[in-house]
């Protein structure tokens, strides 16, 4: 199955390698984690970093409120995926058809998160088992071709 997760979770030992294939999907590695806890970091499947900065940028005009940060960006309609981020996407998907694959980023399970937006795309393209979601992303949903190619984000800021 394919699984979501957070490094406060990798941290607190709630995921581990023992129980999941551990992949960090973040633009920047995350501070004091060892790399002997995960077993991939994905630079390619986090947002890209105009994004990303704007969405942070966004949570600190919003005194920290991930969830409007999230809206205020129009993240689900900028999110995008390359070739390369496709590329490991669909690895990870037929892994975790015979051992759970976790996805980890720095968001809690309570924000809304690009790691729910690449277990629609594994669904959808690669028939993943994916964990179930916490929020809807109908915006990505219907950006999201039949079959597999890069996902163009919307460049429109907020």
């Amino acid at each position: 199955m394919l699984k979501k997760g957070s490094i406060s979770d990798l941290r607190s030992g709630a995921v581990s390698r023992e129980t999941s294939y551990i992949v960090v999907a973040m633009q920047h590695y995350p501070r004091g984690v060892s790399k002997k806890l995960i077993d991939e970091y994905i630079h390619s499947l986090a947002p890209d970093r105009e994004l990303l900065d704007d969405f942070h940028a966004a949570k600190e005009r919003l005194q920290g409120n991930h969830n409007a940060a999230f809206q205020t960006v129009k993240y689900e309609q900028r999110f995008s995926l390359s070739a390369e981020a496709i590329a490991h996407l669909r690895r990870l998907a037929e892994m975790s058809a015979t051992k759970d694959v976790t996805i980890l980023c720095q968001c809690a399970s309570d924000q809304r998160c690009h790691r729910e937006l690449l277990l629609l795309v594994a669904k959808k393209w690669y028939g993943a088992k994916t964990e179930l979601r916490k929020f809807s992303y109908p915006e990505f949903e219907r950006r999201i071709p039949d079959s597999e190619r890069p996902i163009e984000g919307d460049n429109a800021r907020s």
